[in-house]
Formats: C-alpha cells, structure tokens, sequence
C-alpha cells in the first residue's frame, strides 16, 4: 500500500489539505485545494503564517474541533508546511485559510 499522506497521482504542485477532527459526532473531514491555481494572495497569506510557532492543541474539550493543515509540495517536501490546531487557537488568519480551502473543494 502506499503512503496516505502521498499525494494522488496527477495531483498538483502544490496542495493546501485541511483536515477537521473531533467536535460532538466525532466526525472526520478532509478538504483540498490546489494552491497553483491561485492568485499570490494565497501564497503571501502562506508565508505569513506563524507555521513553526503555533500548534499546541491545548483544548481539553473532548467537543471542540481540531484542525491540521498542511501545506504539501510535490517537487520537495522540504519546503512543505504542517500544524495542528485547537479550535481554541484558530485565529482570524487560520479560520480564513480554513474556509478558503473548503469553499474551493465544494466548488
């Protein structure tokens, strides 16, 4: 079997992936996008968040959602970018990705 982190064969460049785990139901979701598609202001957004500095996942909420997105490269993972999140700890910036990526899958 391969790697489930791989991407899909024939998939893009680049790939922002959200994944939401948790809340009451304990429902898992995973939304894609391809981040080449985009405009810069997608890729400035990316550079500008804190991907090193945040994720602690300290919510002791069994119904809270977490989140971990990723970042993904094809041509060198390298250069690609995770973190897990709280619901707690999403902010403003994090919450706009997260709705930019799953407006794009259901488009």
């Amino acid at each position: 079997m391969g790697d489930p982190d791989a991407p899909p064969t024939g998939a893009p460049e680049a790939q922002l992936i959200v994944e939401r785990s948790g809340g009451v139901a304990g429902i898992s979701r995973t939304w894609r996008m391809n981040i080449d598609a985009h405009s810069d202001d997608l890729g400035k957004m990316l550079r500008t968040l804190p991907w090193r500095a945040a994720g602690t996942i300290d919510d002791r909420n069994p119904d809270h959602f977490q989140y971990r997105i990723r970042c993904t490269f094809r041509a060198s993972a390298a250069d690609d970018f995770e973190v897990s999140l709280a619901e707690s700890e999403l902010t403003a910036t994090w919450r706009e990705i997260i709705e930019w990526v799953r407006t794009e899958d259901h488009a």
